[in-house]
Formats: C-alpha cells, structure tokens, sequence
C-alpha cells in the first residue's frame, strides 16, 4: 500500500496513530507529481477538443489544486463538492473493504478546505443518482459558474 522501498517518489501512504485512531494521509513525490501534471493536461487537451468532461478529483495536494486553476483559467468550470460527513465516509471505508482505514480521516480536511465550491453537496443519505439530480438542478438554475474563477482570484492571483 504505497509504503515500498521508492513509495517516496511517487504516492505514499503514511499511517499515523493518534487518540481517535488511524490516520493514513498521502505524499507525493516527483515521479507522483508528474503523473499529476501529465494527467492534468490530458484533461485539458479533452476539453479543448471541445468535449464536455467531468473530472472526479480528490484535491487533497495544494499543488494539484493549483495546477488545475491555471491550466483551466480561461474556460467554464463548475466547482462541486460532495462532501458527506466524516462519520458517513469512514463507515463507507470500512463497509467498501478496499481502503486503508484511515485514508478518509487522513485527507477529509485537505480536500474540503481552503477551497470556494459552486456546490456542496452531502451526500451522507443520498444515493448516487439522487446526489447527481441535484448537481443538474444547481446547473440548470445556475448557468454561470463563479466558484472556479473565485479561487483563481484568491489563490492564483492573491
């Protein structure tokens, strides 16, 4: 689990305990942050070819928010969150079986915070479907996005 001998030059995983339990959070190392760059262009390189996208991102890595503000600056981007409860998600992690326990604790605050959403959304008792209707309804009732612009405003340009 991202912990081998050059976990530290791509994504590792770092578990730490404290008195509420596991925390696992993850580092990025320079092999981790160019896949991160070549992902983030690819994407780009899809919308310029006119082609509407969704991108499904966990930005718990400033330098990957970052990256994503200036590289679509100049285009219209929603900027949605869904955010269920700390509670709902690790007991989400636990039930999915597939992740570290802890991950969730471990990156929850540095995908939410210091961010400006169009958005959010919790979907702690919402089913994927019905978390999905309401991001259409915000859409069609809002046709401008302003969120994305905003943290460009404040993180890009200070």
């Amino acid at each position: 689990m991202g912990d081998g001998r050059e976990a530290h030059l791509g994504y590792q995983f770092v578990r730490t305990d404290d008195a509420i339990g596991t925390k696992i959070e993850v580092k990025k190392g320079a092999f981790g942050n160019l896949l991160s760059q070549s992902l983030h262009r690819a994407l780009r390189v899809i919308v310029d070819h006119q082609i509407p996208l969704i991108i499904d991102d966990l930005l718990f890595i400033e330098d990957d928010f970052k990256d994503y503000l200036k590289l679509f600056e100049d285009r219209e981007v929603y900027f949605i969150a869904l955010k269920p409860s700390k509670v709902a998600l690790e007991q989400r992690e636990i039930q999915r079986g597939d992740r570290g326990v802890g991950l969730a604790r471990g990156l929850y605050d540095a995908v939410y915070e210091n961010k400006i959403f169009d958005l959010v959304v919790d979907s702690s008792h919402l089913t994927p479907e019905e978390s999905a209707q309401m991001i259409l309804d915000y859409i069609q009732a809002n046709p401008q996005p302003t969120a994305f612009q905003k943290n460009i405003n404040e993180i890009i340009k200070g």
